[in-house]
């Protein structure tokens, strides 16, 4: 089922493109996380706003901040599947079995990722 016994260059190179996903998708959390820290004194320092203003801002900050960091966990986690080892052979299967690519569903992920990222850009408008 899995091709695990890939020792080719061009496998070593898939691999190291893999980790690279991996390395950049951890660095869009990290960018969430200390985005997070941020977050309370940006929102609720200002004195000229009402209470109800600055509220209503930190809960929309708080919304923008869940689609980032949600994104990234799916990109984090898409990231993953890309990985060589994990590539199946789904399109050569003769019987009616159900077979999940580890690829089609990384994809799905990343493009889960993108949409939370645009979510929270439309919530910046």
């Amino acid at each position: 089922m899995y091709d695990i016994d890939r020792f080719g260059e061009a496998e070593v190179e898939e691999e190291w493109g893999a980790t690279l996903f991996i390395a950049g998708s951890v660095a869009y959390t990290l960018a969430s996380f200390f985005n997070a820290l941020t977050l309370l004194p940006s929102t609720l320092g200002d004195s000229e706003a009402s209470a109800e203003t600055a509220v209503l801002a930190f809960r929309l900050g708080v919304a923008k901040l869940m689609c980032t960091q949600l994104g990234s966990v799916c990109f984090v986690a898409g990231s993953f599947l890309y990985r060589p080892a994990l590539q199946t052979d789904c399109g050569h299967r003769d019987d009616d079995s159900m077979c999940a690519s580890a690829i089609v569903q990384g994809t799905w992920l990343y493009i889960a990722g993108a949409g939370l990222f645009l979510l929270q850009s439309l919530l910046q408008l």
